[in-house]
């Protein structure tokens, strides 16, 4: 069966609650400051604008006024500044955080994280300047109102949103995007399951279905790194894991497996992010290094040549060992001793395997171009009447009107952006029998 989900109205945030700017507050502070916006239902950046060079405003004024207006001033005041860096830095920052907040809107769904719980709530009111006590004193800053915030465990949250907040930089606010869809109808799932809502837009029983190409998201970087770990075990049943060598500050390597024989085995792991193959090289103190890259991003030529290859073993060039990524997700799917991975990202509630298809609409058929990248920006200008649509093996398949794809992932038809064509979408639905 095929679902139809509208996600084009519902604007979600992930957001940073932490006192902002380049002060120095100590952790009591930082503390309180997180409990009063829980506590009272908030969600607040943490710059004091008073002390940030507009002494032009003082609190009662900044009180008083809408943040749109308080927003082009503040990119006024930036354009001044920009011979000072430090001060034209944090004068960025803080402009790009408050142009974020006045975009927040009532009913749009935000989540944080403080101390290991995430924290989901819908958005009540739009920014205001408002008074916030402290164990120290009382600060006015900017604020959005928050109708409740519901505490959610970290081992209770799906791996694509617990990668999210573990990457190292984070913007205060960021709206997820159309280029983070998955991640869009994962928090709107999760609130209608913690708030038990009425307004289903996400189907209850809906699942990201696991590919080669999306399963490395539902994995954050540790339990990646146990994958690769039960990969490389796999394969070289002989060496054993040396815990001790599992360190956070080791950059290039991840851990090392050792022999009775002395032999050494490592690896290099990273999710989103590429690998510098030369970096490894002339490395002599290992056996073998193995190497993987979720985005299969080495930056050398000739593994670039032989990964696009339909080749179905791992690239082994003396002691370098490059992890295909098609390998470890068979390796995932079915092999037992990852069974504890299955568990660990909830594959059952949030995440299912699962023969995923891209089922051809009745009436339309597939373009057949030659340059890809030039032939799907031909489907959307103009309106294209022929029926054509365009395939594509992560997301699925692309129609013409940029407001609506369908979901191999999900495998539901998603309007993503709002459109004013009606009868555009009821053909669609038609084609799949959606009723």
């Amino acid at each position: 069966m095929v679902n139809f989900i509208d996600i084009s109205k519902n604007n979600c945030w992930i957001c940073q609650l932490l006192l902002g700017g380049f002060n120095n507050e100590d952790k009591s502070t930082q503390t309180d400051f997180k409990n009063e916006c829980i506590n009272n239902e908030y969600y607040r950046i943490g710059w004091t604008i008073k002390s940030k060079g507009y002494e032009g405003y003082n609190d009662l004024k900044l009180s008083e006024i809408k943040i749109d207006e308080f927003v082009k001033d503040v990119k006024k005041e930036n354009d001044k500044n920009k011979t000072n860096n430090d001060s034209r830095i944090e004068k960025n920052s803080l402009s790009i955080a408050l142009n974020s907040m006045n975009q927040m809107k009532k009913n749009d769904l935000i989540i944080t994280r403080i101390s290991g719980i995430y924290y989901i709530g819908v958005i009540k009111e739009t920014a205001q300047y408002i008074k916030q006590k402290l164990n120290n004193g009382t600060y006015y800053r900017w604020s959005v109102k928050v109708e409740k915030w519901i505490p959610i465990e970290a081992k209770e949250m799906p791996g694509d949103i617990v990668g999210r907040f573990s990457q190292r930089r984070h913007p205060t606010i960021q709206r997820v995007g159309e280029g983070a869809l998955r991640l869009k109808l994962l928090l709107i799932k999760i609130f209608q399951e913690k708030e038990n809502s009425n307004d289903i837009i996400i189907p209850k029983d809906m699942k990201i279905i696991l590919n080669k190409h999306n399963y490395t998201f539902a994995l954050n970087y540790m339990n990646l790194e146990d994958l690769v770990y039960l990969y490389i075990l796999e394969k070289n049943k002989d060496y054993q894991l040396l815990p001790s060598t599992c360190k956070v500050s080791k950059e290039k390597y991840e851990m090392d497996l050792i022999n009775s024989e002395g032999g050494m085995i490592t690896c290099q792991v990273k999710n989103d992010a590429s690998i510098e193959y030369e970096d490894y090289k002339d490395e002599d103190k290992f056996d073998k290094i193995y190497l993987f890259s979720g985005i299969e991003e080495y930056n050398n030529d000739e593994v670039k040549k032989r990964l696009e290859k339909e080749d179905k073993e791992d690239i082994s060039d003396g002691k370098i060992v490059i992890i295909r990524k098609e390998n470890l997700f068979n390796f995932f799917k079915n092999k037992k001793n990852a069974q504890f991975l299955k568990k660990l990202i909830k594959l059952g509630k949030y995440y299912e395997f699962k023969k995923d298809e891209l089922p051809t609409p009745k009436g339309w058929n597939i373009w057949e171009g030659k340059d890809k990248s030039k032939d799907r920006k031909r489907l959307f200008i103009p309106y294209n009447r022929n029926k054509h649509l365009y395939m594509e093996s992560i997301y699925g398949i692309i129609f013409p009107n940029n407001c609506v794809y369908f979901s191999n992932e999900f495998n539901s038809l998603i309007q993503y952006n709002e459109c004013d064509n009606d009868k555009f979408i009821n053909e669609l639905k038609e084609a799949y029998d959606i009723k």
